[in-house]
């Protein structure tokens, strides 16, 4: 069901990828619900007398805009931060001849100062081999995490403290300080479980075998807010601060098919600014949502919104959901708005579609049962005056076998063109060569960059 619920919003978001509605970054809405949209939602007018463009005038436009994002993200804004970060990896993570046994023992005293012994269950393992397992509840406490490490010549040493730091010096023999702390009250949440095969013993005169198994269930206590920062010579390069709103935790532990919570986060690295105004999910209300933007100083180079509701979770699933809402805003020259009506349904269809891939009839009418419950459309200038329109198109494919039919997402223009199979025909190498050839620019600079962390 979790891949299921993963391909559904997928969807909606790859049909949201060529281009939607404006939505901004940062002050707006602080307190509405999770879910979003509202009675004074933006919704676009239909075409007016304002012609759309053409699509040979929007493939215009989104070279321009193409362009025009590349640019504000050259390799080189990151070039002294991978720097660090190379030096940092070799030198002090991926470096036998450096000593982390300070660090890596007091993180084990610490993790075991957290696991406290449940019971002990003997029985089979449903394959024929015998268990001996030892059960664990495991407490994440993450202000037990404090210390500050200070890195020497070929060695750690720790100092008592009451937050966590690392104190290290760069290629350049700069002081860096590598911070993480956590304030304000904290809650407990279940995470996850685990399990570690100690031992295996086979006894040849019975012809069985026991496997020795610690089993662990891992929680962790959410603080309402968690800060890391990296500086380098007494300048901050990159930071972190994430903050959880604890109103909507309703009992002893975080439980997602009754609880809800709402989390901010802004994460910057040096003029760059990753921005979660908010996610937000309310078991009661059945909905979810998160909206937030990509900066670089003051300008907004992408902003997005999100929202899903007749939602229903467990802590271990996806049970039900029923309309998503996908919208983003590039440079506020290009805006996408997607809506999927029920996201079940949407899933629903593109499954059995599958399950009939070689009849063409069953094929074609799931797929426009899908198409029924979209609406994806392109805007720009933040204008409401509708460009294009996104939907799926069922094409024939061909192997050595059988011949299948399949789909994939068309672009459709005003001007009653249309192109389709992943946009090929329209996105070719001839018209978009420039954009293709600064792409592939952009990415070779990135390339360099991962290239320092090799030996």
């Amino acid at each position: 069901m979790k891949k299921h619920f993963i391909y559904m919003l997928a969807a909606s978001l790859v049909l949201a990828a060529p281009a939607v509605t404006f939505t901004s970054c940062g002050d707006d809405d602080p307190e509405e619900i999770p879910g979003g949209g509202g009675d004074d939602a933006d919704v676009p007018n239909e075409p007016s007398a304002q012609n759309p463009l053409t699509s040979h005038e929007q493939k215009q436009k989104l070279e321009a805009i193409a362009k025009g994002f590349m640019a504000q993200v050259p390799s080189s804004d990151f070039s002294g931060l991978a720097d660090l970060s190379s030096y940092i990896y070799n030198h002090y993570v991926d470096n036998d001849r450096f000593d982390h046994s300070v660090v890596t023992n007091w993180f084990d005293t610490v993790l075991k100062g957290m696991t406290k012994f449940v019971t002990n269950k003997k029985g089979s393992d449903g394959y024929g081999w015998l268990q001996d397992c030892n059960y664990y509840n495991r407490l994440i406490v993450l202000s037990d995490f404090k210390g500050h490490f200070t890195a020497g010549a070929n060695k750690w040493t720790r100092a008592e403290a009451n937050d966590l730091q690392f104190i290290f010096t760069d290629q350049d023999g700069k002081q860096c300080v590598l911070s993480v702390k956590q304030e304000g009250s904290v809650k407990k949440a279940y995470i996850t479980d685990d399990e570690d095969y100690r031992d295996y013993v086979y006894d040849s005169s019975t012809g069985t075998g026991v496997e020795y198994v610690d089993k662990y269930k891992y929680f962790v206590n959410v603080p309402e807010r968690v800060i890391v920062t990296l500086t380098q010579d007494g300048v901050t390069r990159v930071s972190s601060v994430t903050k959880i709103d604890h109103s909507k935790f309703n009992g002893p532990e975080y439980d997602l098919s009754r609880d809800g919570v709402d989390v901010s986060t802004t994460t910057s690295v040096n003029d760059y600014s990753w921005i979660i105004d908010r996610a937000g999910y309310s078991a009661q209300e059945g909905k979810v949502a998160v909206k937030g933007c990509m900066k670089k100083g003051n300008v907004t180079l992408i902003s997005f919104e999100a929202s899903g509701a007749g939602l229903k979770l467990t802590n271990d699933d996806v049970q039900k959901v029923g309309s998503v809402n996908v919208s983003v805003d590039v440079m506020g020259k290009m805006q996408i708005k997607a809506t999927c009506a029920n996201a079940m349904d949407f899933n629903r269809w593109i499954e059995e579609a599958y399950d009939n891939c070689e009849n063409q009839r069953k094929f074609e009418s799931c797929i426009a049962q899908a198409n029924s419950l979209l609406d994806c459309k392109v805007y720009y200038d933040g204008t409401k005056v509708e460009q294009a329109s996104v939907k799926l198109e069922v094409f024939k494919e061909s192997d050595y076998y059988e011949d299948y039919w399949d789909f994939e997402p068309a672009i459709y223009f005003n001007d009653n063109s249309s192109y389709g199979i992943s946009f090929e025909d329209y996105f070719d190498e001839t018209s978009f060569r420039s954009v293709i050839d600064t792409f592939e620019s952009l990415l070779r600079g990135y390339e360099k960059l991962g290239k320092k962390f090799e030996y």
